[in-house]
Formats: C-alpha cells, structure tokens, sequence
C-alpha cells in the first residue's frame, strides 16, 4: 500500500501568474511523489475549484487541508512555504501531530523508500 504525502508550500501570491506558478510547482510535486511510489494530495488543485463567484475564506480550506494532513502518512513542504501563512500553519499542525515532515521531494525520495 502506498503511503500518502501531503504537498505543503505556496499558493496565492500577489498575481494569477505566480499563484498558477505555485500550483504548476506542486502538480510536479505530486508527480514526482507519484513516481517515486507515494499516492500525493496536492492541495493546490483546490484553486480550481473557486470559479462562478464561489469561494471559501482562508480558514475554511485551511480546515480542510488540516483535516488531509491528518491523513497523511507524512508532509513535503515545498521551496518558499516560510513565506506562506497557509504552509506555516500547515507546517504547525503536521508538527503537533508527529507527522514526519520532509523539505522538498529530493528529501522525501532519499530518506523514504516505498
């Protein structure tokens, strides 16, 4: 059975290029989590969802991503998540819960092996 791994790092930024820069960054996270042999949970898939005028406040998706990391078997948190109030807390949680953090993919694939 493969093990879950949440992608942790930016999403919104200051224009709709870098935000759907950050999302193409983790779609290739999860790709190559996906290939390294882990199922990945890609949060930022979720950006997708805020079309026709429908949208969730940041504490409402940041209480579903909290809820996808308790299910996670572990988190990678991706280059610029310091900067991110959503992957600190994100970070915060998976800490508190011992969920085993990893600092980028590299990281994941070297220590973890499916």
């Amino acid at each position: 059975m493969r093990k879950i791994v949440y992608i942790a790092g930016p999403l919104t930024a200051e224009t709709n290029k870098e935000t759907a820069r950050n999302v193409f960054n983790a779609i290739r996270a999860g790709q190559a989590v996906a290939s390294g042999g882990f199922t990945p949970i890609v949060p930022h898939l979720s950006w997708y969802m805020e079309v026709d005028d429908w949208a969730l406040t940041h504490e409402e998706w940041i209480d579903i991503d909290l809820a996808l990391i308790d299910k996670a078997d572990m988190i990678v948190m991706l280059d610029g998540w310091e900067d991110s109030k959503g992957s600190c807390q994100e970070y915060d949680h998976a800490n508190e819960k011992g969920t085993p953090i990893y600092f980028g993919v590299d990281h994941l694939i070297e220590e973890v092996r499916p």
